[in-house]
């Protein structure tokens, strides 16, 4: 399997009683999860932070990330991957703003 960059330490979290587990290397059976996807897709890639989660946690309609009852992950795992970029790349919370369009930390939060 193609080697991906991803800087997201692996981790697992209990969610409205969901255990979500991810991964930071693509597995069997496990697809890529850009966290900051849309516009910020390509810089999702580029800077490392993808995780790599089940199929069920990433489009499952009952705990998938891009459903409505997957939001409270989808808002972990952004929290996550800027605490972890800004630590990897040296970045403030006003640089991270100005690559990826908003905070998803702290005081910051949009």
């Amino acid at each position: 399997m193609k080697n991906e960059l991803c800087i997201i330490s692996p981790g697992v979290v209990m969610i409205n009683g969901h255990v979500y587990s991810w991964f930071n290397e693509r597995k069997p059976g496990l697809v890529r999860h850009e966290v900051f996807f849309g516009k910020n897709r390509q810089k999702s890639i580029e800077y490392g932070l993808v995780i790599f989660i089940k199929p069920e946690d990433h489009n499952g309609e009952t705990y998938g990330v891009h459903c409505k009852n997957g939001h409270e992950f989808d808002e972990y795992i952004k929290a996550l991957a800027q605490r972890q970029a800004m630590k990897y790349y040296g970045w403030s919370i006003i640089e991270f703003r100005e690559i990826f369009g908003k905070s998803y930390i702290g005081e910051w939060h949009d």
